[in-house]
């Protein structure tokens, strides 16, 4: 039996809740002290209850004084991510409502004043499914039109026709989760973590079956009994293998790739290559526990399998191992081409060993910025060209801007386009690393991406020997890359050693990428050497001054106005005076002087991306949840569970006091302090609330530390 736990049904309104530092509960006692919890100055947090709260807060704090961090995060923080993944209202899109989902949040509508939802070439069931549903809904045949992708799909152009240019959601058969905020669409790499943490809530609710959820629909508390608890559990986990699912079907039908999302803008695209990964962790939670995780077949009404699976050994051997396969071949077999290409972009020869690249197949701008209807995002080329003009010398013979024969509305180049797609491939868009504006990254192989790689050949193996088959990917492949890596990719200088991305384009005029996050995702992958482990651990806590690269800004007539690195090592950030306009900025700087830091410190709440203050989201002091979860994994695989602690810790203390601050949750916190405004010029000045991928390194990092 299911049954509502009393608490506020009340409108939140405009208002914020107030989350305040305080040694002890106020005097008037409607201040709720999270005891345990402690701020960026050094004091307990705590809730003020004399403001209007939101209703996830008002439902769960309790009516006394105070209340236990462990408590406030399985009363409160739990019950809200696993009500969120469950909730249409929340971060649902349910199949069933996926012509509903059409509606892009990042883009202009089209001219026509339809959305279209594209299917597969020769697509049966699609198309009927689509059909029903819109017969189903009259309402949505004058905002939405369905379309045949073409069964050999075009050559990726700058043409503004092109249906790469064009807004359009692509059909998938399941349910899924999406990010949040703006982001209404089931992403690659965010995905992974989302299926991740779909798992680890439906493992809390079969151990906690006394627990309560929130209904964000209902705006209240749940209470679970046993039956209900299984049935929680069974939902949750049929979204989780539904995802996986749904990245095979990309794989299948839309060119052997998971795109950066389910959007045809996105076709030409992917994103950090998790897919294996996801698969074998919804394997290994069936395998534990069967009766949350009866088996369900999703594919073969668009496979047409004459044998179609019906228990998950089958499903790996049928389905998921073939798919991951043609998702490696993307990535790492230079015969696989896409969308009629010469050769495989992604496979790069250098220093007489085999790199892996994102190098994306598309041409020109990114349509999402382009096309953008979210504020900065449309200004973002504009700016880039501006501060090419400014400084001439990030530009060597023209290479990435030139206003004779870069393209005609900015002057921008394929060069830098190839480079800024590569970027946004990469999921670490926007920073620094490849130059002030990214316009080196198509000139590197990528340290996590090939790291990746090499997890997921283990994972394919994994997965052929759970079948009965022999290695998909021999071990000389995994021996060279590794080598690879640790020999040409481990880097020795004032901030390191450290392992980072290699230079793989001859003639290239660019610097090596300073210490990043990305330096983690070795040790995730298990290529670090025992003898290495000590290197890599002191060079992450070693503090090291923190850097500003050239951070510039436009202003609204155009001017370039940049402010360089001081020698003093100040940092001035972009005082912002349009709230509708976020990439604009008046002229009017504030400045403030940052001490040294270290990536992993006591003080910090959450790993920084990086120790250089640019300006852009995935650079210092901003924390996002794919380090966390990279460096935390890591070191526990690395026997330093006194650093994965560290890492967890510091991830959780962001979430909790941010949650305890606005009764949300985020997609990046400050690592300074997370009710600290992020503030950027570059990337996503708001925060986007939701947060798919940050709610579920939370739950990891929860699990791993109460268990």
């Amino acid at each position: 039996m299911v049954v509502a736990v009393a608490g506020c049904t009340s409108d939140n309104g405009d208002s914020s809740p107030s989350a305040t530092s305080t040694s002890s509960p106020s005097a008037t006692s409607t201040a709720i002290t999270i005891e345990g919890l402690v701020g960026a100055d050094g004091a307990t947090i705590s809730v003020d209850r004399a403001k209007k709260l939101p209703d996830i807060l008002d439902a769960c704090l309790p009516a006394s004084g105070q209340i236990s961090v462990d408590d406030f995060r399985s009363d409160c923080l739990m019950p809200y991510i696993n009500g969120l993944w469950v909730s249409s209202e929340g971060l649902l899109r349910p199949h069933a409502q996926l012509a509903e989902a059409a509606k892009d949040w990042l883009v202009k509508k089209p001219e026509d004043g339809k959305w279209p939802i594209y299917y597969p070439a020769n697509g049966k069931a699609a198309r009927q499914d689509l059909t029903k549903q819109l017969a189903d809904n009259s309402g949505l045949k004058s905002t939405i039109r369905i379309a045949e992708l073409p069964k050999k799909l075009p050559k990726p152009s700058a043409d503004p026709q092109s249906i790469y240019n064009q807004a359009g959601l692509m059909y998938l058969p399941n349910d899924y989760v999406v990010p949040g905020g703006i982001f209404n669409e089931q992403y690659g790499w965010d995905s992974f973590f989302i299926i991740m943490g779909l798992l680890r809530s439906a493992e809390w609710v079969l151990e906690n079956r006394d627990s309560t959820y929130w209904d964000p629909a209902k705006s209240q508390l749940v209470q679970l009994d046993d039956d209900a608890a299984v049935k929680l559990a069974q939902e949750l986990f049929a979204i989780a293998k539904g995802m996986t699912d749904n990245h095979a079907f990309m794989i299948d039908f839309y060119g052997g790739l998971v795109p950066n999302a389910n959007r045809i803008y996105y076709l030409t695209r992917s994103q950090p290559p998790l897919f294996a990964h996801e698969a074998n962790l919804v394997y290994e939670f069936a395998e534990r526990y069967p009766d949350a995780a009866p088996y369900q077949e999703t594919l073969a009404p668009y496979l047409k399998l004459d044998d179609p699976p019906t228990n998950y050994e089958e499903w790996i051997e049928r389905e998921i191992l073939p798919a991951a396969k043609k998702y490696f071949d993307y990535y790492t077999d230079p015969k696989t081409t896409t969308f009629g290409a010469p050769k495989n972009p992604r496979v790069a020869k250098s220093g007489g060993r085999t790199w892996y690249q994102y190098s994306p197949d598309g041409v020109g701008p990114a349509p999402e910025i382009v096309n953008s209807q979210v504020p900065g995002n449309a200004n973002l080329y504009k700016q880039y060209a501006a501060y090419f003009t400014q400084f001439p010398k990030s530009n060597p013979r023209n290479r990435f801007y030139d206003p004779d024969s870069g393209d005609p509305v900015y002057g921008l180049t394929q060069d830098f386009y190839l480079a800024d797609r590569t970027v946004r491939a990469s999921g670490y868009d926007l920073s620094g690393r490849y130059g002030e504006v990214g316009q080196y990254a198509a000139d590197f192989a990528p340290v996590d991406l090939n790291s990746l790689l090499f997890q997921m050949a283990q994972d394919m193996n994994t997965m052929a020997e759970t079948v009965g088959q022999s290695p998909s990917v021999d071990k000389q492949w995994l021996d060279d890359l590794s080598a690879g890596i640790n020999t040409d990719m481990w880097v020795t200088d004032a901030a390191g050693p450290y392992y980072s991305d290699r230079l793989v384009r001859k003639g290239s005029t660019a610097k090596q990428p300073y210490l990043y996050g990305t330096t983690f995702a070795p040790l995730w992958s298990g290529v670090v050497p025992d003898s290495r482990w000590g290197e890599l651990t002191d060079s992450v806590e070693t503090p090291e001054e923190i850097k500003q690269n050239q951070v510039f800004y436009i202003t609204r007539n155009g001017e370039i106005e940049p402010d360089v690195e001081r020698a003093t090592g100040e940092l001035k950030t972009c005082k912002l005076s349009d709230p509708d306009n976020p990439g604009s900025c008046s002229g009017r700087f504030t400045t403030q002087s940052l001490s040294e830091s270290a990536l992993i410190a006591d003080s910090n709440f959450g790993i920084p991306t990086s120790l250089r203050a640019t300006g852009n989201q995935w650079d210092f002091s901003n924390a996002w949840a794919p380090v966390q979860l990279f460096a935390a994994q890591g070191f526990r695989e690395a026997n330093r569970g006194d650093l994965a602690d560290q890492v967890d810790t510091g991830w959780l203390n962001a979430v909790e006091i941010g949650f305890a601050s606005s009764g949300t949750i985020i997609e990046k916190y400050s690592s300074l302090n997370p009710v600290q405004d992020v503030q950027v010029t570059s990337g996503y000045s708001k925060p986007q609330v939701g947060f798919g991928w940050t709610n579920a390194v939370y739950l990891e990092a929860f699990l791993e530390n109460t268990q």
